[in-house]
């Protein structure tokens, strides 16, 4: 059995005599070779791959591999800082990453506990859905803000984040 981490992809190769002439591959998701001694996988769940041989004498032999799709905290990456100063870099704050379907909450607190920002179920990767610096339509001032966030892996695994992040000017 093999460990992936959801989002990369896992080279499958059979090992088998040298009197094999053909390979066959199964399994859910996509294979980059269904008949070649070596497949590609990029499988977003838990899988069973299963492969059988054959020889000239009509032989069979087949044997399975359990690939483990994994979500852990090295899927997301969310910022530690941002300047919402117009200028076209890191004017938002938001949470990217591979193999994330969907962020389901992103809450931004200020030192009183207050919520200043929330958003909910939106894209990894999608800055148009970032926090923007502002507050009831104001921009806050230069602070440590305290976010929590919870992202759905394309496993389905719901994870849960917490951090800070540094409004700077």
């Amino acid at each position: 059995d093999q460990n992936l981490v959801v989002g990369e992809s896992l080279q499958l190769k059979a090992t088998s005599s040298t009197d094999v002439t053909s390979w066959q591959w199964i399994g859910a998701g996509a294979l980059s070779c269904t008949t070649c001694a070596t497949t590609l996988v990029k499988p977003k769940q838990s899988t069973i791959y299963k492969v059988t041989v054959k020889n000239d004498g009509g032989c069979t032999a087949s044997d399975d591999i359990t690939v483990n799709v994994l979500c852990n905290k090295g899927n997301l990456f969310v910022p530690n800082s941002f300047s919402p100063n117009g200028d076209g870099m890191n004017d938002k704050f938001y949470p990217s990453g591979t193999g994330i379907n969907r962020i389901k909450t992103l809450r931004v607190f200020n030192r009183w506990r207050e919520i200043v920002f929330e958003k909910v179920n939106f894209s990894a990767n999608d800055a148009s859905a970032g926090w923007d610096g502002k507050y009831k339509g104001e921009l806050l001032g230069p602070d440590v803000y305290i976010w929590s966030c919870e992202v759905i892996c394309e496993n389905n695994e719901t994870l849960s984040f917490k951090g800070d992040v540094t409004l700077l000017r």
